[in-house]
């Protein structure tokens, strides 16, 4: 396997694991353990910053977010990648695929 190809699926199991259902549950803990911290920081009540922690991860929806967003990178890319091969015709050279 070619070393991009490896990054390639490196990448998307990234992306996969950000983005699926069930990293719903990682953002929330994440949040909550972010409003415990700062509870103690500032002195109010933990269950209140827990609370609104929650509703704003369920209000924000991060998973939706980061699909819309890798969806738009894919269709940059894939943009970018047809615009570059009518630039420059057809590959040519000793490891070009016959067309």
């Amino acid at each position: 396997m070619s070393d991009s190809r490896w990054k390639d699926g490196l990448s998307d199991l990234g992306w996969r694991i950000a983005s699926g259902p069930g990293s719903t549950v990682i953002y929330i803990t994440a949040a909550m353990l972010i409003a415990v911290v700062s509870s103690a920081k500032t002195g109010i009540p933990a269950y209140v910053l827990v609370a609104m922690a929650v509703v704003l991860v369920l209000f924000v929806d991060p998973p939706q977010k980061i699909r819309k967003f890798r969806q738009q990178q894919c269709r940059r890319l894939d943009g970018l990648r047809s615009r570059s091969a009518k630039r420059h015709g057809p590959a040519r050279g000793p490891r070009a695929k016959p067309q």
